[in-house]
Protein backbone atom coordinates (compact mmCIF):
# COMPACT_ATOMS: atom_id res chain seq x y z
CA UNK A 1 0.00 0.00 0.00
CA UNK A 2 1.37 3.31 -0.86
CA UNK A 3 1.51 6.47 1.40
CA UNK A 4 -1.62 8.60 -0.59
CA UNK A 5 -3.66 5.47 -0.42
CA UNK A 6 -3.15 4.67 3.13
CA UNK A 7 -3.64 8.16 3.55
CA UNK A 8 -6.69 8.81 1.77
CA UNK A 9 -7.72 5.43 3.98
CA UNK A 10 -7.67 6.91 7.00
CA UNK A 11 -8.79 9.95 5.95
CA UNK A 12 -12.24 7.93 5.10
CA UNK A 13 -12.34 5.79 8.37
CA UNK A 14 -11.95 9.49 10.39
CA UNK A 15 -15.13 10.56 8.45
CA UNK A 16 -16.64 7.52 9.05
CA UNK A 17 -15.85 7.43 13.29
CA UNK A 18 -16.64 10.95 13.52
CA UNK A 19 -19.88 11.03 11.08
CA UNK A 20 -21.36 8.32 12.95
CA UNK A 21 -20.65 9.37 16.31
CA UNK A 22 -18.35 6.06 17.05
CA UNK A 23 -15.37 8.25 18.05
CA UNK A 24 -17.33 8.51 21.23
CA UNK A 25 -19.03 5.39 21.47
CA UNK A 26 -15.40 3.02 21.18
CA UNK A 27 -12.72 5.88 21.83
CA UNK A 28 -13.58 9.13 23.87
CA UNK A 29 -16.02 10.92 25.74
CA UNK A 30 -17.56 13.59 24.71
CA UNK A 31 -15.75 16.52 25.59
CA UNK A 32 -19.03 19.09 26.68
CA UNK A 33 -18.95 21.85 24.46
CA UNK A 34 -21.95 19.21 22.24
CA UNK A 35 -19.59 19.90 18.63
CA UNK A 36 -16.59 18.41 17.49
CA UNK A 37 -12.89 20.70 17.38
CA UNK A 38 -13.76 22.36 20.98
CA UNK A 39 -10.76 23.21 21.37
CA UNK A 40 -10.21 25.14 18.46
CA UNK A 41 -13.65 26.86 18.35
CA UNK A 42 -12.33 28.21 22.20
CA UNK A 43 -9.50 30.36 19.51
CA UNK A 44 -12.16 30.98 17.38
CA UNK A 45 -14.29 32.72 20.37
CA UNK A 46 -11.30 34.77 21.40
CA UNK A 47 -11.66 36.16 17.62
CA UNK A 48 -15.02 36.78 17.75
CA UNK A 49 -14.66 38.39 21.33
CA UNK A 50 -11.88 40.77 20.30
CA UNK A 51 -13.81 41.62 17.02
CA UNK A 52 -16.59 42.79 19.43
CA UNK A 53 -14.25 44.97 21.48
CA UNK A 54 -14.61 43.01 24.74
CA UNK A 55 -12.86 42.12 27.27
CA UNK A 56 -12.12 38.47 26.81
CA UNK A 57 -10.55 35.08 28.91
CA UNK A 58 -8.06 33.65 26.61
CA UNK A 59 -5.62 30.73 27.78
CA UNK A 60 -3.79 31.00 24.72
CA UNK A 61 -0.94 33.30 23.58
CA UNK A 62 -1.95 36.42 21.78
CA UNK A 63 -0.48 35.91 18.57
CA UNK A 64 -4.05 33.77 17.58
CA UNK A 65 -5.78 36.69 18.17
CA UNK A 66 -3.73 38.64 15.39
CA UNK A 67 -5.84 36.17 12.74
CA UNK A 68 -7.85 38.13 10.54
CA UNK A 69 -11.83 37.73 11.35
CA UNK A 70 -15.39 38.54 10.27
CA UNK A 71 -18.54 36.79 10.78
CA UNK A 72 -18.18 35.77 7.32
CA UNK A 73 -14.85 34.08 8.14
CA UNK A 74 -16.78 31.92 10.89
CA UNK A 75 -17.43 28.55 8.48
CA UNK A 76 -13.70 28.52 7.24
CA UNK A 77 -12.46 29.18 10.71
CA UNK A 78 -15.12 26.49 12.84
CA UNK A 79 -15.05 24.10 10.14
CA UNK A 80 -11.97 23.84 7.56
CA UNK A 81 -9.50 25.21 9.53
CA UNK A 82 -9.94 21.88 11.83
CA UNK A 83 -10.34 19.54 8.57
CA UNK A 84 -7.09 21.06 7.25
CA UNK A 85 -5.24 20.47 10.29
CA UNK A 86 -6.58 16.40 10.38
CA UNK A 87 -5.58 16.09 6.47
CA UNK A 88 -1.95 17.86 7.01
CA UNK A 89 -1.66 15.85 10.26
CA UNK A 90 -2.94 12.31 8.64
CA UNK A 91 -0.52 12.98 5.28
CA UNK A 92 2.83 14.13 8.05
CA UNK A 93 2.08 10.48 9.97
CA UNK A 94 2.10 8.74 7.12
CA UNK A 95 5.04 10.20 4.98
CA UNK A 96 7.61 9.74 7.77
CA UNK A 97 6.76 6.24 8.70
CA UNK A 98 8.27 3.74 6.63
CA UNK A 99 6.03 1.76 5.33
CA UNK A 100 7.93 -0.75 3.20
CA UNK A 101 7.19 -3.61 5.97
CA UNK A 102 3.37 -4.46 6.25
CA UNK A 103 3.98 -3.99 10.22
CA UNK A 104 4.70 -0.43 9.67
CA UNK A 105 1.66 0.04 7.85
CA UNK A 106 -0.33 -0.96 11.19
CA UNK A 107 1.99 0.92 13.00
CA UNK A 108 0.75 3.81 11.09
CA UNK A 109 -2.88 3.21 11.15
CA UNK A 110 -2.31 2.35 14.93
CA UNK A 111 -0.72 5.98 15.42
CA UNK A 112 -3.63 7.49 14.17
CA UNK A 113 -6.39 5.74 15.35
CA UNK A 114 -5.07 5.19 18.97
CA UNK A 115 -7.62 7.04 21.61
CA UNK A 116 -4.95 9.63 22.95
CA UNK A 117 -4.60 10.78 18.84
CA UNK A 118 -8.53 10.41 18.12
CA UNK A 119 -8.87 12.48 21.53
CA UNK A 120 -6.64 15.41 19.79
CA UNK A 121 -8.15 15.42 16.51
CA UNK A 122 -12.04 15.68 17.59
CA UNK A 123 -10.78 18.63 19.68
CA UNK A 124 -8.72 19.93 16.89
CA UNK A 125 -6.21 21.20 19.89
CA UNK A 126 -3.85 22.94 19.51
CA UNK A 127 -0.47 20.17 19.73
CA UNK A 128 -2.19 19.05 16.16
CA UNK A 129 -1.01 22.32 14.79
CA UNK A 130 2.47 22.65 16.63
CA UNK A 131 2.77 18.70 15.47
CA UNK A 132 2.62 20.21 11.86
CA UNK A 133 4.19 22.80 12.59
CA UNK A 134 7.16 20.41 14.08
CA UNK A 135 7.54 18.49 10.48
CA UNK A 136 7.21 21.40 8.55
CA UNK A 137 10.57 22.88 10.50
CA UNK A 138 12.00 19.84 10.20
CA UNK A 139 11.69 19.01 6.07
CA UNK A 140 11.52 22.63 5.27
CA UNK A 141 14.66 24.25 3.82
CA UNK A 142 12.81 27.80 3.72
CA UNK A 143 14.54 29.29 6.35
CA UNK A 144 12.73 32.51 6.87
CA UNK A 145 9.42 30.41 7.17
CA UNK A 146 10.85 28.08 9.58
CA UNK A 147 11.97 31.06 11.74
CA UNK A 148 8.13 32.48 11.68
CA UNK A 149 6.69 29.08 12.28
CA UNK A 150 9.02 28.86 15.27
CA UNK A 151 8.34 32.18 16.53
CA UNK A 152 4.89 31.31 15.88
CA UNK A 153 4.57 28.44 17.74
CA UNK A 154 5.94 29.79 20.99
CA UNK A 155 3.90 33.13 21.26
CA UNK A 156 0.71 30.52 20.83
CA UNK A 157 1.67 28.38 24.07
CA UNK A 158 4.83 28.79 25.40
CA UNK A 159 6.08 25.37 25.79
CA UNK A 160 6.92 24.99 22.23
CA UNK A 161 10.47 26.59 23.52
CA UNK A 162 12.06 23.79 22.53
CA UNK A 163 11.69 24.53 18.76
CA UNK A 164 14.44 27.08 19.36
CA UNK A 165 16.97 24.08 18.87
CA UNK A 166 15.95 23.76 15.40
CA UNK A 167 18.72 26.56 14.57
CA UNK A 168 21.33 24.09 15.69
CA UNK A 169 20.40 21.69 13.43
CA UNK A 170 18.26 22.67 10.29
CA UNK A 171 21.76 23.71 8.09
CA UNK A 172 24.42 21.75 8.73
CA UNK A 173 27.13 24.29 7.82
CA UNK A 174 25.16 26.89 9.48
CA UNK A 175 28.27 28.86 12.07
CA UNK A 176 27.98 28.78 15.48
CA UNK A 177 27.51 32.30 15.69
CA UNK A 178 24.07 32.42 12.90
CA UNK A 179 22.89 29.97 15.15
CA UNK A 180 23.37 31.91 18.26
CA UNK A 181 21.64 35.46 16.82
CA UNK A 182 18.81 33.54 15.07
CA UNK A 183 17.88 32.40 18.77
CA UNK A 184 19.07 35.89 20.47
CA UNK A 185 17.12 37.50 17.54
CA UNK A 186 13.66 34.81 18.36
CA UNK A 187 13.92 35.66 22.05
CA UNK A 188 14.20 39.49 21.35
CA UNK A 189 11.07 39.58 19.03
CA UNK A 190 9.31 37.34 21.10
CA UNK A 191 10.20 39.29 24.48
CA UNK A 192 8.58 42.80 23.22
CA UNK A 193 5.46 41.00 21.87
CA UNK A 194 4.91 39.26 25.23
CA UNK A 195 5.40 43.04 26.84
CA UNK A 196 3.00 44.84 24.35
CA UNK A 197 0.70 41.66 24.56
CA UNK A 198 -0.08 41.96 28.33
CA UNK A 199 -3.72 40.62 28.40
CA UNK A 200 -2.83 37.63 26.06
CA UNK A 201 0.36 37.18 28.90
CA UNK A 202 -1.70 37.50 31.42
CA UNK A 203 -4.48 35.16 30.03
CA UNK A 204 -1.62 32.17 29.70
CA UNK A 205 -0.16 32.34 32.84
CA UNK A 206 -2.96 33.61 34.64
CA UNK A 207 -3.45 35.06 37.67
CA UNK A 208 -1.78 35.11 41.21
CA UNK A 209 -2.70 31.73 43.15
CA UNK A 210 -4.69 30.26 40.17
CA UNK A 211 -1.97 29.82 37.38
CA UNK A 212 -2.44 28.13 34.14
CA UNK A 213 0.31 25.90 34.64
CA UNK A 214 -1.61 24.45 37.50
CA UNK A 215 -4.43 23.81 35.74
CA UNK A 216 -4.23 20.79 33.72
CA UNK A 217 -5.82 17.19 32.76
CA UNK A 218 -8.22 15.49 35.20
CA UNK A 219 -7.13 12.18 36.17
CA UNK A 220 -8.76 10.59 33.26
CA UNK A 221 -6.47 12.04 30.59
CA UNK A 222 -3.43 12.26 32.21
CA UNK A 223 0.10 12.14 30.96
CA UNK A 224 2.42 13.77 33.07
CA UNK A 225 5.71 12.35 36.12
CA UNK A 226 3.32 13.56 38.39
CA UNK A 227 1.27 10.57 37.75
CA UNK A 228 1.93 7.91 40.09
CA UNK A 229 2.38 10.68 42.98
CA UNK A 230 -0.77 11.38 42.21
CA UNK A 231 -1.94 8.63 43.21
CA UNK A 232 0.34 7.88 46.06
CA UNK A 233 -0.79 10.99 47.74
CA UNK A 234 -5.19 9.97 46.94
CA UNK A 235 -4.43 6.36 48.84
CA UNK A 236 -1.52 6.92 51.33
CA UNK A 237 -1.99 10.72 51.71
CA UNK A 238 1.13 11.17 51.87
CA UNK A 239 3.07 14.59 51.25
CA UNK A 240 2.80 15.28 47.73
CA UNK A 241 5.96 17.75 47.43
CA UNK A 242 7.90 14.92 48.99
CA UNK A 243 6.47 12.58 46.67
CA UNK A 244 6.99 14.39 43.96
CA UNK A 245 10.73 15.14 44.69
CA UNK A 246 11.78 11.53 45.36
CA UNK A 247 9.98 11.13 41.84
CA UNK A 248 11.99 13.47 40.09
CA UNK A 249 14.81 12.06 41.38
CA UNK A 250 14.05 8.55 40.54
CA UNK A 251 13.50 10.06 36.93
CA UNK A 252 16.59 11.82 36.85
CA UNK A 253 18.50 8.57 38.15
CA UNK A 254 17.16 6.41 35.93
CA UNK A 255 17.84 8.66 32.49
CA UNK A 256 21.29 8.67 33.37
CA UNK A 257 21.33 4.61 33.78
CA UNK A 258 19.81 3.94 31.34
CA UNK A 259 22.18 6.21 29.25
CA UNK A 260 25.33 5.03 30.36
CA UNK A 261 23.74 1.58 29.79
CA UNK A 262 23.16 2.30 25.91
CA UNK A 263 26.69 4.03 25.76
CA UNK A 264 28.50 0.87 26.63
CA UNK A 265 26.18 -0.94 23.80
CA UNK A 266 26.81 1.61 21.34
CA UNK A 267 23.36 2.33 20.82
CA UNK A 268 24.11 5.62 20.13
CA UNK A 269 26.61 5.49 17.43
CA UNK A 270 25.05 5.99 14.25
CA UNK A 271 22.61 9.02 15.72
CA UNK A 272 23.11 12.45 13.82
CA UNK A 273 22.53 15.90 14.02
CA UNK A 274 22.13 15.73 10.66
CA UNK A 275 19.30 12.89 9.31
CA UNK A 276 15.61 13.49 8.79
CA UNK A 277 14.67 11.26 11.63
CA UNK A 278 17.14 12.37 14.49
CA UNK A 279 15.66 15.73 14.19
CA UNK A 280 12.30 14.56 14.54
CA UNK A 281 13.01 13.19 17.17
CA UNK A 282 15.01 16.15 18.72
CA UNK A 283 12.48 18.31 18.71
CA UNK A 284 9.80 15.95 19.39
CA UNK A 285 10.50 14.12 22.18
CA UNK A 286 12.38 17.76 23.71
CA UNK A 287 8.81 18.89 23.50
CA UNK A 288 7.17 16.01 24.98
CA UNK A 289 10.13 15.40 28.09
CA UNK A 290 9.28 19.61 29.05
CA UNK A 291 5.78 18.87 28.67
CA UNK A 292 6.41 15.46 31.03
CA UNK A 293 8.24 16.91 33.92
CA UNK A 294 6.42 20.03 34.16
CA UNK A 295 2.91 20.28 33.30
CA UNK A 296 -0.43 18.25 34.17
CA UNK A 297 -1.09 17.37 30.44
CA UNK A 298 -3.92 16.19 29.03
CA UNK A 299 -2.43 13.02 27.38
CA UNK A 300 -3.63 14.24 23.84
CA UNK A 301 -0.39 15.62 23.96
CA UNK A 302 1.41 11.88 23.60
CA UNK A 303 0.95 12.61 20.05
CA UNK A 304 4.77 13.93 20.44
CA UNK A 305 5.62 10.38 21.07
CA UNK A 306 5.30 9.21 17.12
CA UNK A 307 8.05 12.06 16.70
CA UNK A 308 10.49 9.13 18.20
CA UNK A 309 8.82 6.36 15.59
CA UNK A 310 11.18 6.90 12.00
CA UNK A 311 14.48 7.04 14.52
CA UNK A 312 13.12 3.73 16.18
CA UNK A 313 12.50 2.15 12.50
CA UNK A 314 15.62 3.19 11.15
CA UNK A 315 17.58 1.54 14.14
CA UNK A 316 15.89 -1.38 14.00
CA UNK A 317 15.96 -2.29 10.65
CA UNK A 318 19.71 -1.00 10.77
CA UNK A 319 21.33 -1.96 13.72
CA UNK A 320 19.22 -4.99 14.27
CA UNK A 321 19.79 -4.51 18.62
CA UNK A 322 17.61 -6.62 20.16
CA UNK A 323 17.46 -3.35 22.50
CA UNK A 324 15.65 -1.72 19.89
CA UNK A 325 13.59 -3.81 19.33
CA UNK A 326 12.48 -4.22 22.81
CA UNK A 327 11.75 -0.09 22.82
CA UNK A 328 9.34 -0.23 19.82
CA UNK A 329 7.82 -3.21 20.80
CA UNK A 330 7.63 -1.66 24.26
CA UNK A 331 6.01 1.57 22.00
CA UNK A 332 3.07 -0.17 20.37
CA UNK A 333 2.15 -2.51 23.39
CA UNK A 334 1.64 0.52 25.02
CA UNK A 335 -0.34 1.84 22.33
CA UNK A 336 -2.69 -1.20 22.40
CA UNK A 337 -3.06 -0.55 26.52
CA UNK A 338 -4.62 2.56 25.47
CA UNK A 339 -7.39 1.15 23.81
CA UNK A 340 -8.03 -0.98 27.25
CA UNK A 341 -7.30 2.19 29.48
CA UNK A 342 -10.06 4.33 27.10
CA UNK A 343 -12.77 1.48 27.23
CA UNK A 344 -12.50 2.00 31.08
CA UNK A 345 -12.86 5.77 31.07
CA UNK A 346 -16.08 5.30 29.22
CA UNK A 347 -17.54 2.97 31.74
CA UNK A 348 -16.71 5.49 34.37
CA UNK A 349 -13.88 5.98 36.71
CA UNK A 350 -15.56 7.19 39.66
CA UNK A 351 -18.56 8.07 42.14
CA UNK A 352 -19.60 10.04 44.73
CA UNK A 353 -20.44 9.19 49.12
CA UNK A 354 -21.45 12.77 50.70
CA UNK A 355 -20.46 15.35 47.84
CA UNK A 356 -17.08 13.36 47.60
CA UNK A 357 -15.48 11.89 44.72
CA UNK A 358 -14.37 8.40 45.05
CA UNK A 359 -12.42 6.66 42.11
CA UNK A 360 -12.54 2.71 41.59
CA UNK A 361 -10.07 1.09 42.28
CA UNK A 362 -10.12 -0.70 38.93
CA UNK A 363 -9.53 2.94 37.34
CA UNK A 364 -6.50 3.25 40.15
CA UNK A 365 -5.67 0.24 39.46
CA UNK A 366 -4.85 1.39 35.30
CA UNK A 367 -4.10 4.53 36.32
CA UNK A 368 -0.62 3.37 38.08
CA UNK A 369 0.21 0.78 35.45
CA UNK A 370 0.02 3.65 32.79
CA UNK A 371 1.77 6.11 34.91
CA UNK A 372 4.24 3.80 35.19
CA UNK A 373 4.38 2.64 31.55
CA UNK A 374 4.74 6.52 30.80
CA UNK A 375 7.44 6.95 33.44
CA UNK A 376 9.42 4.32 31.90
CA UNK A 377 9.18 5.00 28.41
CA UNK A 378 9.96 8.88 28.94
CA UNK A 379 13.38 7.01 30.52
CA UNK A 380 13.90 5.60 27.97
CA UNK A 381 13.76 8.48 25.49
CA UNK A 382 14.75 11.09 27.62
CA UNK A 383 18.39 8.89 27.45
CA UNK A 384 18.65 9.58 24.11
CA UNK A 385 18.11 13.23 24.21
CA UNK A 386 20.99 13.40 26.29
CA UNK A 387 23.05 12.56 23.54
CA UNK A 388 21.98 14.53 20.73
CA UNK A 389 21.39 17.61 23.68
CA UNK A 390 25.15 16.85 24.51
CA UNK A 391 26.29 16.71 21.24
CA UNK A 392 24.83 20.19 20.50
CA UNK A 393 26.38 21.56 23.39
CA UNK A 394 29.62 20.29 22.33
CA UNK A 395 29.01 21.62 18.91
CA UNK A 396 28.59 25.24 20.38
CA UNK A 397 31.92 25.11 22.13
CA UNK A 398 34.29 23.18 19.94
CA UNK A 399 33.13 25.92 17.36
CA UNK A 400 33.93 28.65 19.64
CA UNK A 401 37.47 27.09 20.57
CA UNK A 402 38.00 27.17 16.99
CA UNK A 403 37.06 30.51 16.90
CA UNK A 404 39.33 31.63 19.62
CA UNK A 405 42.05 29.66 18.35
CA UNK A 406 41.99 31.55 15.03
Amino acid sequence: MNKITLSITSLIILYFLFSQNHIYTFFISHSGSGSFFSDWEFIVQGLECKSNLQKCDFSYGGIFLLLPYTNEFNFFYYKIIPILFIILFVFYVVQIIDLKKPKYIFLTLLLIFNPSTLLALERANTDILFFIILLTICYSRIYFLNFILINFSFLAKYYPITFFVNYFIEKKDRSNIKSLSLVFLSILLCSVFVYLDQDGLKGLIGKPGETYFRIGAGWEYYFSIKAIPRVIRYIFDYNYIFVLFVWYSFFIFLIIKIYKYFEKLKIFKNLSLDRIEDKIFILGINTLFLCFILFSNWYYREIYLIASLPLLIRLKDEEKLNQINYIFTFIVLRYFFLFIYSYVLLQGTHHYIDGQRIFYNSFLFLATIKGAIDFILMSILSSFLVFYNLKIIKKIKFRNLIKMKF
